[in-house]
């Protein structure tokens, strides 16, 4: 029982004397450094020009349909024979 009232005593005699003396202050934050900066990167290496052009985006125009044609394949489409649409 003695043991418990020392650790008592102790206890209330540290926090006694933190209450007294106030907050401590904030430690002491180390003066802010840049970052490191990266190490150097080579310069990139140029591309190599393609030898052959490229293909052409859009698929070459279809030649013109004979009206016999377009009415076959539409024949909502009234074609008049030597009227090209």
């Amino acid at each position: 029982m003695a043991i418990v009232k020392i650790l008592l005593n102790n206890c209330i005699s540290v926090l006694g004397a933190t209450f007294l003396k106030g907050p401590l202050p904030p430690p002491e934050l180390p003066p802010l450094l840049p970052p490191p900066l990266p190490p150097e990167l080579p310069p990139p290496l140029p591309l190599p020009l393609p030898l052959e052009p490229p293909p052409p985006l859009e698929p070459p125009p279809l030649p013109p349909l004979p009206s016999e044609l377009l009415t076959h394949v539409y024949p909502y489409i009234q074609v008049e024979p030597g009227i090209q649409q």
